[in-house]
């Protein structure tokens, strides 16, 4: 057990994203100190972190959230979401185990490697990873799921699901044109495969606008100064992290932090 921002942080050594805690204090912290800057910024925010793997993300979040809400179908590893959340006593992290899609089913989930724990993935056809093993989990539309949990509103979310984020985002459309959260989405090859017919613009509101997250990594990474950069998006992106913003709060992000790359 050791120190993550304050909390206590629970993990395996043989979980990459907790040994990365264990030796480097963190995982992804550009993402992270990216999150903090658009949290920081928001009056009281409710977080969905969908695709929670073992809490990393859903425990910082918690620091600068009045709510989460942890997505996390694959009981192995909600388990250690849990752990987390006992040995902290958080009161602010809300667990729900399952998965979100376009609509509620029992799907065929890719189990995930124990060493890689968010590697897990409800698309199990295109991918050419060979398959550990299958299980059978449920996935709901978050739309229909969120109002019957009473949320109030939902200010920022974090979507890391291998490939099945299009399908995330299609359950989510009426979530977001009535809230206009701010999204950091994860964008791979196996994402793209899903859009079919649409842009990757075409998931979301009107007047959304789109980066994507660069994190600093000069050549000494184990002696760099952690920053990132926000490049804007003009066609589909490369793989990354993609941050969507809706122009309003773009426009005060801006204001605040001048990270954001013109051109």
């Amino acid at each position: 057990m050791v120190d993550f921002f304050g909390a206590k942080y629970h993990g395996r050594f043989n979980c990459f994203v907790d040994w990365s805690v264990f030796y480097y204090g963190a995982y992804e912290k550009e993402a992270l100190k990216l999150m903090r800057d658009i949290l920081e910024l928001m009056d009281a925010p409710i977080t969905l972190d969908v695709g929670a793997n073992v809490g990393h993300h859903s425990l910082f979040a918690s620091m600068y959230s009045k709510e989460v809400i942890a997505f996390e179908p694959y009981p192995a590893v909600a388990r250690e979401i849990q752990e987390k959340v006992d040995v902290n006593d958080i009161q602010n992290i809300t667990l729900c185990p399952v998965g979100l899609g376009e609509k509620d089913a029992t799907l065929p989930f890719k189990e995930p490697d124990a060493c890689n724990t968010g590697t897990g993935s409800f698309l199990v056809s295109g991918d050419p990873i060979p398959v550990r093993s299958l299980t059978e989990l449920r996935v709901v539309n978050g739309d229909a799921y969120l109002s019957a949990i009473r949320v109030p509103k939902v200010d920022f979310i974090k979507i890391d699901i291998e490939g099945y984020e299009v399908y995330a985002l299609h359950g989510l459309r009426q979530t977001l044109k009535k809230f206009r959260p701010v999204l950091l989405v994860e964008w791979s090859w196996l994402t793209r495969t899903t859009l079919k017919e649409e842009s990757f613009t075409d998931l979301y509101p009107e007047d959304y606008v789109f980066y994507q997250h660069k994190p600093h990594t000069p050549v000494l990474h184990f002696f760099r100064k952690l920053d990132y950069d926000l490049i804007p998006l003009k066609e589909n992106p490369s793989d990354g992290n993609i941050l969507a913003m809706p122009i309003e709060f773009a426009e005060r992000f801006a204001t605040h932090l001048p990270a954001l790359k013109r051109g």
